[in-house]
């Protein structure tokens, strides 16, 4: 009995031995995971950097016993740092939403949903999530940075619409001046990034363009209809009037087409150049009646003068360098005039070369006109290294009429062809010098001396027999030492021509 007792006395210690050290094992346990969870710190010190110890510590109470577990001081500091570790990825995720719209400069609208969707992201946060996200900023920079896009946009298109809202350029007119001009207004007002986004500006320029070259047009128009409304009234006309008649159709002629539809007064031109045309044919019927007066063969005839400055310069004020600055200009279509008593009508160009006479003469009218002079090659000779001299071809080529001789034919045949009862004379260029060319070539005369052999015209040459020569031309050209030409004949120069001119054309 006394053996039973103590066997079973030795069980129970032993028992509680084994107990005492089962409890021991169990503490320290779970004392670990305490140490663990306390070794990731503060919650409010967590990142996502203690992911992994919070995962470690984790995996490390999961792996006690339940008796360990129960042992644990720490469980409330390991859930919330979990709860921290959840509150940071959710945060980060919209982070790298926002991150992954890129730099702000660049962000444009095809961006729109990528900007939506981080928003929404956001928007799904807890208060605790949101708290955490880094990026806020950036994605409300994003936001309003559309918005700005999207105004600018709309502002552009509000633009564009105006635009497009023109007439076509072909179909433009000046009533149309105002809205352009409000389209122009409304572009002037957007902001630099605002204009940059407008597509249409191409054509509001062409539109604008296009009013430019009507408002020029219709500003050559009327610098005519105020030439023509300077001309007397047709009942109180005379043939001192033929320059000024002239000189309005001169310009109405220079005109392009466009131009000349917007003359309005070319009726009341036409009605002085009839009167003129009736006043000298009675003139010239009364001249002719008597073949003995002595009357010149002209008198009464309507001659028409085609060339250069030094035709042009007729009735006009010689310029500032010159040595006559300020003087009326006797040229020499005043004696044709005065000692033929014939209708002279100056259609002389300053700065015309013979290609550009040459258009001016198969643009003219000549109907009524008995005579037509051409004196041409002096602007030749100026810009003979950039306009080629030419060769005569046979009558009725095709002739290059960017040439001197090319046009000069043309000009002829087209007399010829379109006005055979036109006479024709020419006349070679005077003896000129330039600068950097010295004396005009005597090409340019001697071209002019063969086209009238080939056509059988008349040919006064100037070149050779006016008097106009190295020797006299202080005399008798009035350009001085201010221009790098001696081109223009001075008021002795035009009487000399004249000297020369007149009889010829008497006597041919």
């Amino acid at each position: 009995m006394t053996k039973k007792i103590l066997s079973v006395l030795a069980i129970l210690v032993l028992a509680f031995s084994l107990a005492a050290c089962v409890n021991v094992e169990n503490k320290k346990a779970a004392a670990n995971i305490d140490m663990k969870i306390t070794a990731l710190g503060a919650t409010n010190t967590i990142t996502l950097d203690s992911s992994a110890d919070v995962e470690a510590a984790r995996k490390a109470y999961d792996a006690l016993t339940s008796e360990q577990k129960e042992l644990v001081t720490k469980l409330v500091a390991l859930a919330e740092a979990e709860t921290k570790i959840t509150e940071l990825r959710a945060a980060a995720d919209v982070d790298l939403k926002i991150a992954a719209l890129g730099d702000l400069g660049t962000l444009t609208l095809d961006k729109s949903s990528e900007v939506r969707a981080a928003r929404t992201a956001y928007e799904s946060l807890t208060s605790d999530e949101k708290a955490l996200v880094t990026k806020l900023d950036g994605l409300r920079a994003a936001e309003n940075k559309l918005y700005i896009i999207t105004k600018d946009k709309d502002a552009a298109a509000g633009v564009d619409s105006k635009i497009m809202e023109l007439k076509a350029a072909n179909q433009l007119t000046v009533n149309d001046t105002q809205s352009v001009a409000n389209a122009r207004s409304a572009y002037s007002l957007l902001t630099v990034s605002q204009k940059s986004l407008v597509s249409k500006l191409d054509v509001l320029r062409v539109a604008e363009n296009q009013l430019y070259l009507i408002a020029k047009d219709a500003e050559a128009a009327a610098a005519v209809d105020i030439k023509i409304m300077e001309i007397k009234a047709v009942g109180q006309l005379n043939l001192d009037d033929t320059q000024s008649v002239a000189n309005a159709r001169n310009a109405y002629n220079l005109l392009t087409d466009n131009q000349k539809s917007l003359v309005t007064r070319l009726d009341v031109l036409k009605a002085a150049e009839n009167q003129l045309y009736l006043i000298a044919k009675a003139s010239k019927q009364q001249t002719a009646s008597n073949s003995e007066s002595g009357a010149s063969k002209w008198a009464g005839k309507t001659i028409v003068t085609y060339g250069d400055s030094i035709t042009w310069y007729n009735g006009e004020v010689y310029l500032p360098a010159t040595k006559e600055p300020g003087v009326t200009v006797v040229g020499y279509q005043s004696y044709m005039r005065n000692q033929l008593d014939a209708r002279v009508i100056n259609r002389g160009v300053s700065g015309y070369t013979t290609p550009e006479i040459s258009r001016y003469i198969q643009s003219s009218d000549l109907s009524g006109v008995d005579a037509v002079t051409i004196l041409a090659g002096t602007n030749d000779f100026r810009d003979m290294m950039s306009e080629p001299l030419g060769e005569i071809s046979s009558i009725g080529s095709s002739f290059n009429e960017d040439t001197f001789i090319g046009a000069y034919q043309k000009a002829i045949e087209y007399i010829l062809n379109n006005y055979p009862g036109t006479k024709i004379y020419l006349f070679t260029p005077i003896q000129a010098w330039e600068d950097s060319l010295g004396l005009m070539p005597e090409t340019y005369p001697q071209a002019v001396i063969n086209l009238g052999a080939l056509y059988s015209l008349p040919v006064c040459d100037l070149y050779h027999q006016s008097g106009i020569n190295e020797s006299t031309k202080s005399v008798y050209i009035v350009d001085s030492d201010e221009v790098p030409f001696d081109f223009h004949p001075s008021t002795e120069g035009y009487a000399k021509m004249a000297s020369i001119m007149v009889p010829f054309l008497e006597n041919h």
